[in-house]
């Protein structure tokens, strides 16, 4: 038989506890409103929420401009290469893979920093670090797009090189085009425009 005293203890609590601007139901272990003398948990929800709110408000923000500027690459390459933009983003993507698999993983991971997050996810899309680099000879480094590119319609190989080489001067710093232009052999690099440095 239980003590008077533990009998005590093991009463039930009451369901509903009302008080300054706060209130406690105990089934649920939920706090509602300030309780600032047995928990601060009301606070910390309230802050965990609204930071919540914040990163979710931030991550749709980073998620429209990262769209926009992936629109923008693949703009400007239909509009030097008058090819419809699936096809445009086909040819950006067979270029910057084969680009890829030419350059060292430090380099290919440095220049891939500057990228919107989709060309990034795009660039990396089947990377195998352990592979490359690739020894691509001019013939060779145009075969690889060539055959990247699935499409009904005759493509100008070099036409989309050069496309994708100006986007990217015109959204990548010059250092680091210059950078992984140096990498290149030399009958590489003649076929990628030097980037215009602001004077």
């Amino acid at each position: 038989m239980q003590s008077g005293t533990a009998a005590n203890c093991l009463r039930p609590i009451p369901r509903l506890f009302r008080g300054n601007r706060f209130r406690v139901t105990v089934e649920k272990e939920k706090y509602v409103g300030r309780f600032n003398r047995l928990s601060a948990e009301p606070e910390s929800i309230l802050l965990e929420r609204k930071k919540e709110e914040f990163m979710s408000e931030a991550g749709l923000e980073v998620l429209d401009s990262t769209v926009q500027k992936t629109y923008e690459w693949i703009n400007g390459i239909s509009e030097t290469t008058n090819l419809d933009r699936s096809t445009s983003l086909k040819a950006l993507r067979a270029v910057l893979h084969t680009l890829r698999d030419r350059l060292p993983v430090y380099e290919a991971a440095h220049f891939s920093a500057q990228l919107p997050m989709l060309i990034r996810g795009l660039f990396f899309d089947g990377w195998r670090p352990s592979s490359v680099p690739l020894k691509l000879s001019r013939d060779e480094f145009f075969r690889e797009i060539d055959n990247a590119i699935v499409c009904p319609q005759t493509i100008d190989v070099m036409q989309v090189m050069r496309a994708v080489f100006a986007v990217i001067n015109d959204h990548v710093s010059s250092g680091e085009v210059e950078k992984i232009r140096g990498v290149l052999p030399r009958e590489l690099q003649l076929l990628w425009p030097e980037p215009l440095v602001a004077a």
